[in-house]
């Protein structure tokens, strides 16, 4: 039995509120073990938000059990959330030296940047013998299942609290050199820079 977290995708909101309904239907069925399960709506700004099975807005995460999908969408969802895929991290993933990209996989980050503005997303933590079920199910509803090993997740899940302090620790390190080494040349360089950057992911 292979222990995975999966994300689903879909398009159009209804058809995600159905998948997860599809997906107890298999665990009642013991086609697969559904250990916990929710759905999260990006929204325009880039922001990610908990739906309830009716589509409502979720109080925080009150219909989820406290398993592994959780404590994920409580990642995703905060600070680290939009910056390892939100409007913010597309934005910066998009004016960062390439360099500085070469040797990071992060799995919640490829978790995060799945989800596409306005798109709804199926999040599981599920046991299944192998993928045909659940990607039959999904194919029907024009799902996009993307797996990832829960132990993976869980590992970065463990240290995403102490990736975001460094990080936030290593920025105002690097804010305050900047101030202190910054002429007004090298800032509307800089700043010339990033315009140039935005401009073309915008128009790609």
């Amino acid at each position: 039995m292979d222990e995975n977290l999966i994300t689903t995708t879909f398009s159009e909101d209804s058809k995600a509120y159905e998948a997860l309904a599809r997906l107890k239907e298999l665990a009642a069925d013991g086609q697969i073990d559904l250990h916990d399960a929710g759905v999260v709506e990006r929204a325009q700004d880039g922001t990610l938000h908990v739906r309830d099975e009716s589509g409502n807005e979720d109080d925080g995460l009150a219909t989820l059990t406290g398993g592994t999908i959780g404590l994920l969408i409580g990642i995703l969802a905060g600070p680290l959330g939009v910056l390892l895929g939100g409007a913010m991290g597309l934005l910066a993933g998009a004016i960062v030296d390439a360099e500085d990209d070469e040797e990071t996989d992060s799995v919640l980050e490829h978790i995060s940047r799945s989800i596409g503005t306005g798109e709804t997303a199926v999040l599981a933590d599920v046991g299944e013998s192998g993928p045909v079920a659940v990607d039959a199910v999904m194919a029907a509803l024009d799902g996009r299942v993307t797996r990832y090993a829960r132990t993976d997740v869980e590992a970065e899940i463990a240290g995403a609290e102490e990736a975001a302090h460094k990080a936030r620790v290593k920025a105002r390190k690097e804010l305050h050199h900047q101030r202190r080494e910054a002429t007004v040349e090298k800032v509307q360089a800089k700043l010339r820079e990033l315009r140039e950057r935005l401009k073309q992911l915008v128009h790609h």
